[in-house]
Order: C-alpha cells, then structure tokens, then sequence
C-alpha cells in the first residue's frame, strides 16, 4: 500500500512539473509591447465576444494615475478617438464601473495569461499540448456547431472536413479552433449588409482542406479553404487575415 502512495505521488509531482513547464512555455510568447496595443487587442476580444464568440474575458489588472494604483476587473470598452479616450472596467465582485484616461494606464496585469494565450500570442505546433487535448468526436461536435450558428446567420449553410479527421493531436486542436476562425470570420463580414447578402448568394458549403498556407477560393457555392492544420488563426491579427482572404474572393 505504502509502494502505491509513493508511485501516485511521484505521478503527482511529475504532472505538476511537466503543467509548470507548459505553463512557462506559454508565458515566453508573451512580448513587449506599449499597455494601449494591448488594451485594443482586448477590446477586439470584448466585440468578438458580442458577435458571438465564446470567449471569457480575462481578468485584468490596470495600473492607473500616478500613484499606479492596482485597479481589478474586466474591460467593458474602450475607445481611442480624439473626443474619445479611456477606458471602461467593471470592477471585480462589484458593480461598479470604472472610467479612466488611456493616459493615465501605466500598467496592465493579464490574469491566467496561460489560459488565454491562443487568443493573444502566436501559437506553434508544440504549445498543443499545454491544453487539454482534442478528440476526434469534439471535430465532429465543433463542425455541427458552427455549421448551425452559419446557418442561422445566413441560411442553409455546412462546413464540411475535405479529408479524414487528423489523427495527431496538435493538428486536432488546430483544426478545433479553426473551424471556429472560418465561422467567426464569416459573421463578421456578415455584419454589414453587403457582405451577408453576398454570403448568403454565394456560399452553401464551406471547405476546409490542408494547405502549405491559408488560402481561399470559391467555386459554385463553395467557399474553398486551405490552411495547415498547424498554425492558429485565432488571434486579432491573424484572425484579421482570414477575414481579409475570405472578404476579398466573396
């Protein structure tokens, strides 16, 4: 009995060693950059949100005025215009709302920055397995899902795997969050009436096959996509990029 203990605790401590180094892995990724980039990236998280995403927001920490008092909580909004400057927080266990300058942002802590990392920092092909891994039943679920949330958007619409479900399990956690990527990224352009109206006329299947890069095509009511099933699109920036390459052949 004694023997048993021993070996789950060393099962125990080996797990937790190899979590602190995932976690420290993806913490790396994480680059200096000035406080107000990363608050429009963090707003860009807040309006995806509201188009639909699921994401939880990260808990935040702004260091604010110059005392850089510590100030807890989620960004509400944020706007950087010449008549419109700051920020809006909601304070953590509270219903109180903060209003500050941009100016006045010294500093600002991201909370979990490991668990929110696929949303912020590029991601490669090793940091898969510092999540929790994917199985080829959740491809299948994630396909229904998104297939259903494009066609209440626009209709009759399906998202359809041109090849077998991968079997490695980077390529399954990047095609997970793919498949969401396409999506979001056709509501987005959805959101004006042009493009709806074009996606609505124009597209019935959309196609996802491997590629050497991202690229899109259509043909006949299809809307062809090409990516290689080891690289995330789910970042502002590259999420961007997708809309930009779906947007140009509609």
């Amino acid at each position: 009995m004694k023997q048993f203990y021993l070996i789950l605790s060393l099962l125990c401590l080996t797990a937790a060693a190899r979590s602190q180094t995932n976690t420290t892995m993806l913490l790396n990724k994480y680059t200096s950059r000035p406080t107000e980039d990363i608050l429009i990236d963090l707003n860009a998280l807040k309006i995806r949100e509201l188009d639909g995403e699921n994401i939880e927001q990260p808990l935040i920490t702004l260091l604010a005025g110059g005392n850089r008092i510590p100030v807890r909580g989620f960004l509400v909004d944020m706007k950087n215009e010449p008549k419109e400057n700051g920020v809006v927080m909601k304070l953590q266990d509270s219903n109180d709302v903060l209003f500050v300058e941009i100016y006045a942002i010294a500093g600002i802590v991201i909370h979990e920055a490991d668990r929110i990392a696929p949303l912020l920092v590029d991601l490669a092909p090793a940091d898969a397995a510092s999540f929790p891994a994917v199985t080829r039943l959740e491809i299948k679920k994630r396909i229904a899902e998104e297939s259903a949330r494009l066609t209440a958007a626009f209709g009759q619409t399906a998202i359809l795997l041109d090849e077998d479900i991968p079997a490695k399990p980077e390529e399954l956690f990047f095609t997970k969050l793919f498949l969401t990527d396409v999506t979001m990224a056709l509501i987005t352009i959805g959101k004006t009436e042009e493009g709806k109206n074009a996606i609505r006329e124009e597209v019935k299947e959309i196609h996802v096959r491997r590629g050497a890069e991202l690229a899109v095509s259509r043909d006949s009511g299809k809307l062809i996509i090409q990516f290689p099933f080891t690289k995330s699109y789910t970042t502002n920036k590259e999420r961007h990029a997708l809309v930009d390459k779906v947007y140009n052949v509609l």
